[in-house]
C-alpha cells in the first residue's frame, strides 16, 4: 500500500464565493524537489521565444482606485491600485486569493508577451519584485501556509487534483493527465512561467503552474510551489537565487495569519450508544463539541462487493478491533439506510453530503475530513493529536529512533487501537503498527477515498486508501 506521508490533514476547501469563516464542502460546480522539474520533455512543445521588451513589463500608471472598490463584498478582494477584483476565501484567520495576481508593475510579464494571457492567467513576476507585488495588507504566502492549504483538501498526496482548475491542463495522447476536478475554488491554472534569458523564454503553458512563496529563511534560495499536468501532488521547490533571478512565476496573495491551535481539556463526559440493528453497545466520549464512538464499529455489512470482515476471520478479534469495512460498505452502497451513497465505492467516485449516515447507527454519521479536522484541532493539531488519540497499549515499538515512541496517551478517551488494515481477500496486516479509519470524503476520481492513518511512530496523516482493495475501521460521530 503506497503512501506518501505528509502532515496530518484536513479536507474540503471552502468555495471561494462563500464568505463563511469555516470550510464548506465542494461547490455545486462540480515531494520536496531540490531544484527543477525535468526540462527534457520536448514533447511538451515548450516555448523557445527569447525575452522581449514588452510594454506589459512597464509599471502600471493607474492611480488610486479606492473609490472603484468601495462597497466590494467581503468575499472579494478589490485592489485599490488598479480596481481589479479577485475571488477570495477564508480559513483559520487567513484569507487567500483564489485567482492569480494581475497587477502590472516593473518586473511582471504576460505569458508570451500577449495581453490576452494576462487576462487568462494573471501576470508572471520576477523574484526581485514579489515582495512589492501584493496589495496593501496582503503578503506572499509562506510554505507552511501552503502546507495547511494542502492538508485542508485531503493531504499533499492528492491535493493538486483538488486545487487545479478543471480545464486547460494538457492531456497526453494516451489520456494520461491529472487536471483538476473542478470541485473546489482555488483553480490553479497551468500558466507556465518565464525562464532566464537565453534559456527557454516562456515555458510550460498548459503543463505546469509555478507560484512564488515567501523566503522565510535567508539561505540564498528562492521558494515556489509547483503543480504539474502529470502529478496528483504539488511539490515545494527551493532554488539558488542566481539560477532563478530572471525567472518569472505566478502569485497568489494571502492576508492575516493562521490562528494558533490550543488544545482543549478533556471533557470527562462519557456514555454509551446501542445500535438498534443488532443490539451491540458502544462506549462514547465527548471531545470539544463532538460526541464520538470510543470503539470501532462492529456492525456486519455484506452486500455484494460491499463487505466487512474480522481480523483474519476470527470473530473474537471483531469484538476487540471491530470490523474492517471496504469503502463501499462504509458508505452503505447498497442503500440500506440512505440513498445518498447508493452505488458508491469500488471504482465509482461519489461526492457525499455532510453528516452522511453511511453504515453508522441511526442518529450517527460517517465522519468526513472536516469532522476529523475539528477533532484534531481540539486536541492541539497534528503532532499532539496523534499521541493523544492512540490507546495506551497494544502498539509495537517504533523502529525509527528519530520518531515518537509507539503507545499513545489516550488523553481524550478516543482510544484508537492498532488494528492495522485488511485486504479484501481477507489478509490482515500491520496490527500493532497502524490504525486507519474511513471518512466519507473521496480522495480523487476512484478507486480511492480518504482515510485517517495513525502510526506506531507517532504521526497521523490523511491519505488515500483503495476503495476496491482495502478494508479499514470505522468510527461514527453523533449528529
Amino acid at each position: 500500500m503506497k503512501r506518501i506521508l505528509f502532515l496530518f490533514a484536513l479536507v474540503a476547501l471552502l468555495a471561494a464565493c462563500d464568505d463563511d469563516e469555516s470550510f464548506a464542502g465542494p461547490s455545486d460546480k462540480g515531494s520536496d524537489s531540490s531544484d527543477y522539474v525535468d526540462s527534457s520533455q520536448s514533447s511538451k512543445n515548450s516555448s523557445s521565444s527569447t525575452e522581449k521588451n514588452s510594454s506589459s513589463s512597464k509599471k502600471s500608471s493607474a492611480g488610486d482606485h479606492a473609490a472603484d472598490c468601495k462597497g466590494a463584498p467581503d468575499n472579494v478582494l478589490c485592489d485599490t491600485r488598479d480596481g481589479q477584483s479577485y475571488r477570495i476565501f477564508k480559513y483559520r484567520g487567513l484569507e487567500w486569493m483564489a485567482e492569480n495576481l494581475n497587477y502590472a508593475m516593473e518586473g511582471s510579464f504576460c505569458y508570451d508577451d500577449q495581453d490576452s494571457n494576462c487576462v487568462k492567467y494573471g501576470r508572471l513576476y520576477l523574484w526581485d519584485v514579489v515582495n512589492d507585488a501584493c496589495p496593501e495588507g496582503w503578503h506572499l504566502p509562506y510554505e507552511y501556509e501552503y502546507e495547511d492549504l494542502f492538508e485542508a483538501v485531503g493531504g499533499m498526496e492528492t491535493s493538486a487534483m483538488m486545487l487545479k482548475s478543471d480545464t486547460g491542463w494538457y492531456v497526453s495522447d494516451d489520456d494520461k493527465g491529472y487536471g483538476g476536478k473542478g470541485i473546489y475554488s482555488f483553480s490553479v491554472l497551468p500558466a507556465g512561467h518565464r525562464q532566464k534569458e537565453g534559456w527557454r523564454g516562456y515555458y510550460e503553458e498548459t503543463f505546469d503552474a509555478f507560484l512564488w512563496m515567501t523566503a522565510e529563511f535567508d539561505d540564498g534560495k528562492t521558494r515556489s510551489v509547483v503543480f504539474t499536468y502529470d502529478r496528483k501532488e504539488p511539490y515545494f521547490r527551493h532554488t539558488d537565487k542566481e539560477r532563478s533571478v530572471e525567472e518569472a512565476n505566478s502569485i497568489r496573495c494571502t492576508r492575516g495569519a493562521l490562528e494558533k491551535i490550543t488544545p482543549i481539556e478533556p471533557s470527562g463526559v462519557t456514555g454509551t450508544v446501542t445500535d438498534s440493528r443488532d443490539g451491540q453497545t458502544y462506549k462514547t466520549v465527548k471531545i470539544g463539541d463532538q460526541v464520538w464512538m470510543a470503539e470501532n464499529l462492529n456492525y456486519e455489512y455484506n452486500e455484494g462487493s460491499a463487505i466487512s470482515m474480522c481480523n483474519d476471520s476470527i470473530d473474537a478479534d471483531c469484538k476487540k478491533f471491530g470490523r474492517y469495512y471496504t469503502w463501499s460498505a462504509a458508505v452503505d452502497s447498497a442503500g440500506l439506510f440512505s440513498i445518498a451513497g447508493k452505488g458508491c465505492g469500488d471504482s465509482a467516485w461519489c461526492e457525499l453530503p455532510r453528516n452522511f449516515r453511511g453504515v453508522c447507527p441511526e442518529g450517527w454519521h460517517l465522519p468526513d475530513s472536516l469532522d476529523y479536522d475539528e477533532l484534531i484541532r481540539s486536541m492541539g493539531g497534528t503532532f499532539m493529536a496523534s499521541k493523544a488519540m492512540k490507546s495506551t497499549e497494544g502498539w509495537t515499538e517504533c523502529d525509527d529512533p528519530q520518531s515518537v515512541v509507539s503507545n499513545g496517551t489516550d488523553k481524550y478517551g478516543f482510544n484508537a487501537l492498532s488494528a492495522g488494515y485488511t485486504y479484501t481477500d481477507g489478509r490482515t496486516t500491520s496490527v500493532g503498527k497502524y490504525a486507519s479509519f474511513w471518512t466519507s470524503s473521496p480522495s480523487y476520481e476512484g478507486p480511492w477515498a480518504v482515510g485517517l492513518w495513525l502510526t506506531n511512530c507517532g504521526k497521523g496523516y490523511l491519505t488515500g486508501f483503495s476503495t476496491d482493495r482495502e478494508a479499514i475501521s470505522v468510527r461514527c460521530l453523533k449528529n
